[in-house]
């Protein structure tokens, strides 16, 4: 017999995955909108029709995800065929960058879950050319060696007052991944210096190749590994 729940002392075990069920409501919203900016695991890059005969998985290795006071949502995130910098991949492969926010409190206002299917989530998604990804090495370098090296969550001074509730960071090696979050009571500044650095970086890298870079590329695969249901539909990013 199959003893898929291992000893418990309930009559019954049961899984549920909580979805909000309530088509017109801000829950519902907000749960659509924290898979589209989190993003998906991996995304299939097409650059031409010749493309689609090999497998061009680009793999979710950095996301930076910064969380509001006002219960926005933006996150900042790097896509590349290896997960390490010491294989010079970027001059031959290039990377996907995506810049997703979600401002909670215009959909508020509007109370747009009434009449919209979705929240209205800004979102660029783009493959970058193999010169322009050469450039976030070095600030993803230092970022990964505060990482491999530990940081350390101080009480935040007094006088410290940022304007974001809760900040955190994926980073997958070869080895393993780091997974961290921490709200604005706690400060590691070493760290979090190197995190505003890196999202400057990739903005500034987005915002000149979507004006000096007109080609288009034959398509953006996303692979979510377990979308919310109601979002599956809604995912339209950017190219």
């Amino acid at each position: 017999m199959f003893d898929g729940y291992g000893r418990t002392n309930a009559r019954r075990v049961e899984n549920l995955i909580r979805q909000p069920n309530r088509s017109h409501t801000f829950l519902r919203f907000n749960a659509i909108a924290e898979t589209l900016v989190m993003g998906p695991e991996n995304i299939y890059v097409r650059r031409d029709l010749s493309d689609y005969e090999t497998i061009n998985d680009f793999e979710l290795i950095l996301r930076l995800l910064l969380r509001g006071r006002d219960r926005s949502k933006t996150s900042w995130a790097l896509y590349r065929q290896e997960r390490e910098w010491d294989d010079n991949t970027e001059e031959t492969l290039g990377c996907v960058l995506r810049y997703a926010n979600w401002d909670s409190q215009a959909e508020l206002a509007a109370k747009s879950w009434e009449s919209q299917a979705g929240p209205i989530v800004s979102m660029i998604t783009r493959y970058i050319d193999p010169s322009y990804c050469s450039r976030l090495v070095p600030a993803c370098q230092a970022l990964d060696q505060i990482l491999v090296s530990g940081i350390s969550l101080d009480e935040r001074l007094e006088d410290d007052h940022p304007n974001w509730h809760e900040l955190s960071v994926f980073r997958m090696f070869d080895w393993g991944s780091v997974d961290l979050a921490w709200s604005n009571i706690r400060s590691s500044s070493v760290c979090e210096a190197a995190i505003f650095t890196l999202m400057a970086s990739i903005e500034e890298i987005l915002r000149e190749h979507q004006s000096t870079e007109q080609d288009t590329i034959e398509a953006l695969e996303m692979r979510y590994r377990s979308p919310n249901p109601e979002t599956v539909e809604l995912i339209d990013p950017s190219v």
